[in-house]
């Protein structure tokens, strides 16, 4: 009956197990975005010109963060550079929510078809970042395998 105990689920090997689950989850989410944004900058570029801090330029805005959109779940899945990752997830999402949710919205901090927070959907992405880079990637991954060689490794 010792499996039915969430005690003894707390231990590091479970940390670095939660932690590499995390960063695939986060992976699967993400990557989806920049790839889409990508196969279709005209469209997504359509869409940015709408938002107040990219319409001067918004195909630019389109491919940088289409690239950023793909490049940082695959150094995320990896664990590689995941502080760093983490930071860029999470400085992203503070400019989506800022310029993107809430600027599109005209700052409507309910969205009312779900009754949840205007911002909901960046701001978990943007949670995740800072916890990765708090934490780091763990035990699984190219910044523990590289280690002091890596001097941005955990």
């Amino acid at each position: 009956m010792n499996f039915l105990q969430l005690r003894s689920l707390s231990s590091a090997n479970n940390a670095d197990l939660a932690n590499l689950i995390l960063r695939i989850g986060v992976f699967v989410a993400l990557i989806i975005h920049g790839v889409t944004k990508l196969i279709d900058i005209p469209g997504t570029a359509g869409f940015f010109g709408k938002v107040a801090i990219a319409n001067t330029a918004p195909t630019f805005w389109a491919v940088l963060v289409g690239v950023f959109q793909v490049i940082i779940p695959v150094l995320i899945l990896i664990g590689l550079f995941t502080r760093w990752a983490g930071f860029g997830m999470a400085f992203m999402f503070a400019f989506i929510m800022i310029f993107g949710e809430l600027g599109l919205s005209g700052w409507a901090w309910v969205n009312e078809r779900s009754g949840g927070w205007g911002f909901e959907g960046g701001w978990y992405y943007f949670v995740i970042g800072i916890v990765l880079m708090l934490a780091g990637a763990g035990k699984y991954s190219l910044d523990h395998k590289l280690g002091e060689r890596h001097p941005y490794a955990v």
